[in-house]
């Protein structure tokens, strides 16, 4: 492994590689594992991610506190936002007052 950016770019440069390639190199020879088999394995994580990206930004997801769910959050204007959370917050401050 590389102890910082700027040596695994000097080792890229060394090289003729690119940065990609050389961190894929230093993957396999830590992990005593092939490229070809690091690479299916983070093209693995990265169906997965992609996935479950997807599943959020078209799935019908709510959350217990409601938080999450009615409308994405990128469509919800910040004041609402702050709102349900103060909302969220009060709630909860006071639900633990009656608790004591």
């Amino acid at each position: 492994m590389f102890r910082s950016l700027a040596d695994a770019i000097a080792a890229a440069e060394s090289r003729g590689a690119s940065l990609s390639d050389v961190a894929l190199d230093a993957e396999a020879k830590d992990q005593g594992r092939d490229r070809a088999s690091i690479r299916a394995a983070l093209e693995r994580a990265l169906r997965v991610m992609r996935g479950a990206v997807t599943r959020g930004m078209e799935g019908d997801l709510h959350s217990a506190s409601g938080l999450v769910g009615a409308m994405p959050p990128r469509y919800e204007p910040a004041m609402l936002v702050r709102s349900r959370t103060h909302h969220f917050m009060t709630s909860w401050r006071a639900h633990s007052r009656c608790r004591k």
